[in-house]
């Protein structure tokens, strides 16, 4: 059911996806629904909930398998894996591209989501800040809030370009191109 309901929820939006999209996508009755999650905002909050369970997790994977490389690096092979991720499933690309805006649209979702899984994503993007400080890689006087806030819109960016661009190289020329950006090789 959390699959069904991730593609309807991408597809349609909160408001507009009705139990009766997910179950009859999910091929079962309304019973398992209200069983299981107990009205149409817990399903919302358990396909979020898994949503960023399996990201953050590749993630950590996949910076952790990098920690010897520069910050660049690892923030590179961060988005080239969410550009992985998001190209394999695009209903959960549109999930997430939207989610943002279903949160603040439909407040009352965000007492299904858990804060924990949340505080891993920025936990991540914290340590790559902070080992970019360790090797005196970043501007001083750029606080860690505002270089928090730039992985966020390149994290978001790419969720949201990934879940709207049709071709499947394009998200991968873009990393390279922010790496480039990055190191300063971008601009003559």
């Amino acid at each position: 059911m959390i699959e069904a309901a991730r593609a309807c929820f991408g597809s349609f939006g909160f408001d507009k996806t009705s139990n009766a999209d997910i179950v009859e996508k999910a091929g079962v009755t309304t019973g398992p629904l209200y069983h299981h999650f107990g009205s149409k905002a817990g399903l919302y909050g358990a396909v979020a909930n898994d949503s960023i369970a399996v990201l953050v997790g590749r993630l950590e994977d996949v910076v952790g398998a990098r920690a010897d490389e520069d910050v660049v690096s690892r923030l590179g092979a961060m988005l080239q894996a969410v550009a992985e991720i998001y190209i394999e499933d695009e209903d959960l690309a549109r999930f997430d591209a939207i989610g943002p805006l279903e949160l603040k649209r439909t407040p009352e979702l965000v007492d299904h989501i858990d804060r924990s899984q949340r505080a891993r994503l920025s936990a991540l993007f914290d340590a790559l800040i902070e080992d970019a400080r360790d090797a005196q890689h970043v501007d001083p006087t750029s606080s860690d809030a505002a270089l928090n806030d730039l992985i966020t819109v390149l994290y978001f960016g790419l969720i949201y370009y990934c879940a709207v661009v049709d071709a499947d190289a394009r998200p991968f020329d873009v990393v390279e191109v922010i790496v480039k950006g990055l190191r300063g090789q971008l601009f003559a």
